[in-house]
């Protein structure tokens, strides 16, 4: 549902992708291999969280900030794909389903 991993979705919350440049946007992307435990997207999380990013996302941080990242991803999607083709997530359709059911007014 992202494209090259979940964390793009993490990213979504805290920064605008298109704020990258191309080269950072590229290295997104490519998410190398920096460690035997992390990708270049585990260093880019570590350092906009202001701490190190361990795979295990910390709700306070992401949770009051998913409506911006549903935007932001929205924003990346090329309608009509399943799956993203470049740089982006699809997770936003599922999460806006689940507050859609949550709703009251559903």
């Amino acid at each position: 549902m992202s494209n090259p991993c979940f964390e793009i979705w993490l990213i979504l919350h805290l920064k605008d992708i298109n704020e990258y440049t191309n080269d950072e946007q590229e290295a997104l992307y490519k998410n190398a291999k920096i460690s035997n435990a992390k990708n270049h997207i585990d260093l880019v999380l570590g350092e906009l969280q202001g701490k190190g990013y361990n795979k295990r996302p910390d709700p306070e941080i992401y949770n009051p900030l998913t409506l911006t990242a549903i935007e932001r991803a929205k924003i990346l999607d090329n309608i009509g794909e399943n799956y993203p083709s470049k740089i982006g997530s699809h997770l936003y359709k599922l999460i806006e389903n689940l507050i859609i059911q949550k709703s009251p007014n559903a």
